[in-house]
């Protein structure tokens, strides 16, 4: 990933800046493979929960990380097969 500078400009009193990130495909794999480890350990948990946990936040974390997973296989999917 190399993130670029595009723009800066000052506003109401803020420091505004425009990037642009470039990433490549083999980023994007190591987001996912990171996120569906996340999923399998929060899985575990939610099949054998530690004591005290709150069985509808872990739910709730369950159906984010599903969303970000979904998310980051669409960016996957947008890249040519042979590109890596």
């Amino acid at each position: 990933m190399t993130t670029k500078l595009v723009n800066v400009r000052y506003e109401n009193g803020q420091r505004i800046a425009t990037q642009e990130i470039v990433h490549r495909k083999s980023d994007d794999l190591y987001t996912l493979a990171n996120l569906q480890r996340r999923y399998e350990s929060l899985c575990a948990m939610i099949a054998t929960p530690p004591e005290g946990y709150d069985a509808e936040r872990l739910a709730t974390d369950k159906a984010e990380l599903e969303a970000e997973i979904s998310l980051q296989e669409g960016y996957l999917a947008g890249y040519d097969a042979e590109v890596l």
